[in-house]
């Protein structure tokens, strides 16, 4: 994926396995559902993550995730050095996986 990219459902899982470039906004977002996203381990990106109901994992060194007292979770964090990319993954029911390959 390049640039701005968006990959956005109401109801369902939002899935991506591939490449981002080094610059860019990415969104990954579902209102009722699970996103899955898988990126190759030289990646470098900042990234914002967000459940409401759900848990929040990943293998990236540099995110922190942040489970809340109840319910949901928060991760951010700078993969890599120089990261000019933004990754964004936001669901209200779901869970939440950032991993890489």
């Amino acid at each position: 994926m390049s640039g701005n990219s968006e990959l956005k459902t109401n109801t369902g899982s939002v899935t991506f396995n591939g490449s981002i470039d080094s610059n860019g906004t990415y969104q990954f977002q579902t209102n009722t559902g699970s996103i899955n996203v898988t990126l190759p381990a030289g990646s470098t990106f900042h990234v914002n993550a967000s459940t409401d109901t759900g848990s929040i994992t990943t293998n990236f060194a540099g995110v922190t995730v942040l489970h809340r007292q109840v319910i949901g979770a928060d991760a951010q964090g700078e993969v890599g050095t120089s990261s000019q990319a933004t990754v964004s993954l936001r669901t209200n029911t779901g869970s939440i996986s950032l991993l890489q390959q």
